[in-house]
């Protein structure tokens, strides 16, 4: 930690004291692929409710594979399309 890290976090404490806990990182960057967050969020809480553990390994190729199951089914859309316009 630094001293301008302490400057800042004095200027902006007021605010910080107001943001709910877990955003008090005050983070302004938003997710690349919102929706595949969602998707991952609801997985894992569906897998925590159920009883189950899950890792970070678990998570990650969950992850990779729906984004390969999104790519292959955009390429499939791709090929029906223009199938169809035949």
């Amino acid at each position: 930690m630094n001293e301008k890290q302490v400057r800042e976090w004095k200027k902006a404490e007021s605010v910080l004291k107001e943001m709910p806990k877990k955003r008090k990182c005050n983070q302004k960057i938003q997710p690349k692929w919102p929706k595949l967050e969602e998707d991952v969020a609801k997985w894992v809480n569906e897998k925590r409710q159920s009883g189950l553990f899950v890792t970070r390994a678990q998570i990650r190729l969950f992850a990779i594979g729906q984004v390969e199951m999104k790519k292959i089914l955009e390429t499939l859309k791709q090929l029906t399309a223009g199938v169809l316009a035949l």
